[in-house]
């Protein structure tokens, strides 16, 4: 049996490549050149990357001559020509396949042009790309596992839910045109070009019987033209096949019973299919912890032959096996983050020593790369960051809004500020500048001048950006023609004062994909067609995110952060399993897009839980490393977790062994890393209580200003004294202050042009001045649509009140300005206001009259001072300070809420108004003391209405009640 003499098991607990590169290395130690002929066909790239690592490594410091290695399943056109295969005969027989990018752009315009079979009436390019990128897996899938796409006629639709239904129609369409599109290229599909390689590969081997050394090592898949070769290479005088971790303990009962949700079942549905039983398959070493390799067996162990359990302190030494084997359990991702990175940091202690992360939550991968850099440790996630996310990536993304919204400051505003900008500036130079626009454009009362510096920056942008604007807009443009005219800009918006924007644009690992990305998108993007500008930003955005970069130098030589995938076979001294719950370990199996699971299973394909297994036979051969440590969060983001399926199978395991998982349990990493970031002490702060000098305090403040100073002193210190005002936001939308505004407006030129009698269509002309203003105001008609009916109904209202009010006034003065001086101990001080409006009474008297369109106040409020506005504007009026107004008595106070009510206060006046002077002299008087604080909201259950400066005074870290409940805000 030839055949099985070259077939060979590494157990589990033995580091695979070290182990293979040494057998190697011992066979060609007097025949050092000869190694260089040897051909190792391996799973993965990542896998060629550690048996080079596992040679080199092996040799020490000497000179190591390496053997050629290939990733079997992921072979390029590269990696073909110069290993030894037979190039010129396969390449001769074969077709050139087409590229990937190729493909999926056709997918894409197939797939929009059949938009009725998804039930919607038309397909953007970035939706379609999605279902194109599935649909290239699906083929891939079917290629490798040799099913043809006419068996898609064997399938009977009324099987499946209608939607179902109609993608299958479309499936079949493609299915059809794709051959003829490729005969019509002369070119075949990359996957099935692979395949085709690998068996005419294998018949040359076989014809040939060559002699030299071919070795297929830690290959489990069981495609067709991968069986093939595994047949070829065991047949073969030098060939070798290496296997890793087969179960040699597990019974025939155990065996037979597994099925596709087992860790072993792919090597078993590949022995079966080389017709090999596992135990003719020799140990070519002898395992470094057989009872490990029990527990991870056992924990595995299928349920309809659990019973086995029972039996199991029989078979395993407890203590063996699980050494070395921890777990931590952290509330929230963010504590096992942290609680990895210290466990990391730690090793890093021991000199040599090398630790993983293995996970396939890059959410965690991200957050613990971001918590090892408190400790000045750089690690990057070898799983990458897609080019949308990279600097450049955001670059390009951010002038494609700039130029769909000429009209947002908010979009020019993001592209100036993003560092990659410098439209021909020096770098210091145009930050400040920037800067200044910014600050212009968030000024309510701005005023910017044509020829202004900071309006010619905004402009030249809108300039540069002008051409991609128009191409954004056009209907029917090819997808290139943007992407050239975006690039174009992208470097001119680059460029210095000293340099081109292409001489440092494109450089670095994020540069280089983006090149290679540009060149392959204008090589291949035809193929989709012509798209409306609108669509550019999402398919662009879609297609920068496949492109993944890496992080080639800089990043730490003993710690790494892999998938599961890549992280297979590896040798570590330190194993961190993340994130064991459900969902991540294993992770939940997706819906297809174009086939149901009922579909799939009678099309052929293997069902989803074949997935499950092969991450679980990842977790199996993790389990057996020198020392693993297992995290997982009680809750994600916020919600709580469900434990794995493993590890509630190792607790079970554990109990049948006479033991509690709870031994296995690291607490004191969970607590470092709870108390890492507690201070030693707390200092409560205190509330802000500034005491500036006298000369800094204001000598004049308005009616809002007095209302200010009553509810929160604070405020007044901030505006008056640090003269300290709110910037707006950046095209801000209209919103109830800008509807208070313009009705004040209206009423306004009403009473103007009627500040007497009252006409006889007073509604009909009210209403007529507010369309004006609405239409002058270009307000949306969303908002026009809520904002004018309340409008109306506020004019029928004030109109209502007119007519019954307006009897005894001969004369309305509206928006009238007022001022009073005080002589006081600490100097002179004003109190000056703005009335809404003011009446002349027939009497000679004057109404003082406040137009609201939100709450008015109460009456009571008004009377106890939180509420002077009027107050202050009344006792102005009896001093006679009003422009244009003569008369000093005050008959009435009075505030309309417009649309609604109404408040009058027209008895004891006087009194009232002597009791509010008396009151206003005081509050001045105590606020002229030096030593009087500028408190933060003196009074906890008046809450002001005026909140722009409550992040400065820090109220929520302050304002907490002794029950440690926040306090009221």
């Amino acid at each position: 049996m030839k055949f099985i003499d070259n077939i060979y098991n590494i157990p589990g607990s033995c580091p695979f490549w070290d182990s293979l590169a040494e057998i190697y290395l011992n066979e060609f130690q007097n025949e050092k050149l000869g190694l260089a002929d040897a051909l190792f066909l391996l799973p993965n790239r990542r896998a060629c990357q550690a048996l080079t690592n596992a040679f080199v490594k092996l040799q020490g410091l000497k000179p190591t001559v390496l053997p050629q290695i290939i990733p079997i399943t992921e072979i390029e056109d590269d990696e073909f020509f110069f290993s030894s295969f037979d190039v010129e005969t396969i390449w001769n027989d074969l077709k050139t396949p087409i590229s990937k990018e190729e493909r999926l752009f056709l997918f894409t315009r197939l797939i929009m042009s059949k938009p009725n079979e998804f039930g919607i009436p038309q397909l953007t390019p970035a939706q379609a790309l999605n279902l194109a990128l599935n649909l290239a897996t699906l083929i891939d899938t079917a290629n490798n596992q040799n099913l043809s796409f006419d068996k898609l006629h064997d399938l009977v639709p009324e099987k499946y839910a209608s939607h179902w239904q109609e993608i299958l129609k479309l499936l079949k369409i493609i299915t059809e045109y794709w051959p003829q599109i490729l005969h019509e290229r002369n070119a075949i599909d990359a996957s099935e070009f692979k395949n085709l390689l690998l068996l005419k590969q294998a018949q040359i081997w076989k014809n040939s019987n060559t002699d030299k050394h071919n070795i297929i090592a830690g290959v489990t898949a069981s495609f067709p033209s991968i069986v093939e070769m595994f047949k070829t290479v065991g047949e073969l005088q030098f060939g070798k096949i290496f296997f890793s971790g087969i179960d040699k303990y597990a019974d025939d009962n155990y065996w037979n019973a597994i099925d596709e949700n087992h860790p072993q079942f792919e090597i078993k549905d590949l022995l079966g299919k080389l017709n090999i039983n596992r135990n003719d398959i020799k140990n070519i070493k002898e395992a470094t912890n057989p009872d490990r390799e029990r527990l991870i067996s056992e924990i595995m162990r299928p349920a309809i032959v659990s019973d086995k359990w029972l039996d199991i302190n029989k078979k395993i030494n407890k203590n063996k096996a699980i050494s070395n084997i921890e777990i931590i359990n952290t509330n929230s991702q963010r504590d096992e983050a942290l609680a990895i990175a210290i466990k990391m940091r730690e090793v890093l202690d021991t000199p040599q020593k090398t630790a993983v992360l293995v996970t396939s939550d890059r959410n965690l991968a991200r957050r613990v790369s971001s918590e090892l850099k408190r400790f000045n440790v750089d690690i990057d996630d070898s799983a990458g960051i897609p080019l949308s996310l990279t600097p450049i990536g955001i670059y390009l993304r951010l002038i494609i809004e700039a130029s769909l919204n000429f009209d947002k400051n908010v979009f020019l505003l993001d592209l100036l500020k993003n560092p990659l900008t410098l439209l021909g500036n020096s770098p210091l130079e145009f930050r400040k500048k920037v800067y200044k626009l910014e600050l212009l454009l968030r000024k309510s009362d701005r005023n910017i001048e044509q020829d202004d510096e900071e309006l010619i920056i905004l402009n030249d942008l809108k300039d540069n950006l002008s051409t991609l604007n128009s191409q954004l807009l056009s209907d029917d443009i090819t997808f290139a023609d943007i992407l050239k005219t975006h690039i174009d800009i992208a470097e001119k918006l680059a460029s210095s004062d000293s340099a081109l924007g292409k001489t440092f644009l494109w450089r670095g690992d994020a540069g280089k994909v983006a090149v290679n990305f540009i060149t392959k998108m204008l090589q291949t993007s035809h193929n989709i067609g012509k798209i409306s500008g609108s669509d550019y930003l999402y398919l662009l955005d879609e297609l920068m995110g496949l492109e993944t970069v890496r992080t080639n130098y800089g990043t730490h030589p003993r710690l790494s952060i892999l998938g599961p995938i890549e992280a297979l076979l590896q040798k570590f001294d330190y194993v961190i399993i993340g994130e064991l719950n459900e969902g991540i370990w294993p992770k939940t199996p997706k819906a297809d897009m174009w086939m149901s699971r009922p579909m799939m299973i009678d099309f052929g394909f293997a069902t989803p839980e074949k997935n499950i297994g092969i991450l679980g036979n990842i977790f199996y051969h993790f389990m057996m490393s020198d020392n693993v440590i297992i995290t997982r969060a009680e809750r994600i983001d916020g919600s709580p977790a469900q434990k794995s399926r493993w590890l509630l199978r190792l607790e079970t395991v554990l109990k049948a062994l006479g033991t509690n998982i709870i031994e296995l349990t690291n607490s004191n990493i969970f607590a470092l890393a709870n108390n890492l970031d507690k201070p030693k002490f707390f200092k409560p702060i205190k509330a802000p209580a500034p005491c500036p000098p006298l000369s800094a305090r204001p000598r004049k403040l308005s009616a809002s200003g007095i209302d200010l100073l009553v509810d929160d002193p604070y405020s007044v210190f901030a505006k008056y004294i640090l003269k300290l005002y709110p910037l707006d936001d950046l095209d801000r939308e209209l919103d109830q202050r800008d509807y208070g505004t313009l009705i004040h407006t209206i009423i306004e030129e009403f009473n103007n042009l009627y500040p007497e009698q009252l006409p006889d269509n007073a509604f009909d002309i009210l209403a007529d001045l507010g369309y004006k203003h609405f239409c002058n105001y270009n307000i949306s008609k969303d908002i026009a649509s809520f904002w004018f009916p309340k409008f109306l109904n506020t004019a029928k209202w004030v109109v209502e009140q007119e007519l019954s009010y307006r009897g005894a006034i001969k004369k309305v003065h509206n928006e009238i300005k007022g001022e009073v001086a005080y002589s006081l101990p600490g100097g002179e001080f004003s109190f000056t206001a703005k009335a809404d409006r003011i009446d002349v009474l027939k009497d000679g008297s004057v109404n003082i009259l406040d137009y609201k369109t939100g709450k008015i106040p109460s009456k009571k409020q008004v009377e106890n001072g939180h509420a002077l506005q009027l107050l202050i504007e009344g006792i102005i009026a009896r001093k006679s300070a009003f422009s244009l107004i003569e008369n000093n008595t005050v008959s009435n106070l009075i505030y309309w809420q417009l649309g609604k009510e109404k408040l009058e206060i027209s008895s004891n006046i006087d009194e009232l108004l002597d009791k509010a002077e008396e009151y206003l002299l005081k509050l001045i008087n105590t606020f002229d003391f030096e030593t009087t604080p500028y408190h933060s909201r003196p009074t906890p259950k008046f809450i002001p209405k005026n909140k722009d400066y409550e992040h400065l005074a820090r109220i929520r870290e302050w304002s907490v009640q002794e029950d440690g409940e926040a306090g009221d805000e």
